[in-house]
C-alpha cells in the first residue's frame, strides 16, 4: 500500500468474498467508469480451472457469479468466469493507479518482494453504465 500511495494511487480495495469481479464492480459503479478486465492476466493456483472443470465451485462463488449478470463477459469460458468471481480470494489489493506509474509500481513491489499484476484498466464508459467489460489477451 506504502508503494501505492507514494506513486498517487487514486483507490484501493481489498479483494475477498466478492471476488475480483464483486471489487471491481463497485470500484468502477462508484467511479462511473468501466473497467476492462484481462481476465487472461490474472493469476490462479493451480488446479482452479481443473476444479471448476469438475463442478467444484462454492455457494458463495456462485451467488457471487449470478450477481454479475451485468458484466460483459464476450467469449470468456465459464471456468473463468466462475474464478473471476470466486469467495476465496487471497485478500490481495486492487489498485486503481495512473498508467504513468504502473511499471514503476510493478518495480518497486517486485524488489519489496510482493507479487503484482495488471489484470485491467479504468476507462471512459464502454457500454451505457459504469462496470466491468472483459478482454482477452490484452497487456
Amino acid at each position: 500500500s506504502q508503494v501505492a500511495v507514494a506513486l498517487g494511487a487514486r483507490c484501493a480495495t481489498d479483494v475477498t468474498g466478492f471476488g475480483l469481479t464483486g471489487h471491481a464492480s463497485e470500484v468502477a459503479h462508484a467511479s462511473g467508469v468501466t473497467f476492462e478486465m484481462f481476465v487472461d492476466q490474472v493469476p490462479l493456483f493451480d488446479g482452479v480451472i481443473d476444479l471448476i472443470s469438475d463442478g467444484v465451485a462454492p455457494g458463495g462463488t456462485l451467488r457471487n457469479l449470478e450477481a454479475a449478470r451485468d458484466v460483459a463477459w464476450g467469449d470468456t469460458p465459464d471456468e473463468l468466469r466462475i474464478a473471476m468471481c470466486d469467495a476465496q480470494t487471497s485478500g490481495g489489493l486492487l489498485i486503481a493507479l495512473g498508467a504513468a506509474h504502473v511499471d514503476e509500481c510493478l518495480i518497486e513491489l517486485a524488489a519489496a518482494g510482493v507479487k503484482a499484476h495488471v489484470v485491467g484498466q479504468l476507462t471512459q464508459l464502454v457500454t451505457d453504465d459504469p462496470g466491468i467489460v472483459v478482454r482477452r489477451g490484452l497487456r
